[in-house]
């Protein structure tokens, strides 16, 4: 993760803040993106069908949202850079956390619980 100076920091937190298209401070990569639809579309599909009118991006953010604050906690902690990983539906989401903007969190990739991978 980059450090940036405090004022140009605080001015994205407005700029994030004020947006009118997303309120959640979390960015999903594309990365995280790709692996969510080739491994679990099926859940985004059934939300739409109940009318949920959300396009798979923001499904996956406002999911990975719920995983960081619902989720439980499968980080190994082994090394001070590891990722932040949540589990929530058997779906594990991996944050990276910017000690400069703590409420901000990027989602770096998704996976499924490893212990329902075939052996």
């Amino acid at each position: 993760m980059q450090s940036f100076p405090p004022d140009v920091v605080e001015a994205a937190k407005k700029k994030v803040e004020s947006s009118a298209h997303s309120n959640l401070a979390i960015h999903v990569s594309r990365h995280s993106v790709d692996m969510f639809s080739l491994r679990f579309l099926e859940y985004w599909l059934e939300s739409d069908a109940k009318g949920c009118g959300k396009g798979l991006a923001t499904f996956v953010a406002e999911y990975a949202e719920r995983a960081w604050g619902e989720g439980k906690d499968m980080s190994k902690k082994r090394y001070h850079d590891d990722g932040i990983v949540r589990m929530l539906d058997d779906i594990c989401f991996v944050f990276a956390v910017s000690p400069n903007v703590p409420d901000y969190k990027e989602v770096v990739t998704i996976y499924p619980n490893p212990r329902l991978r075939k052996k």
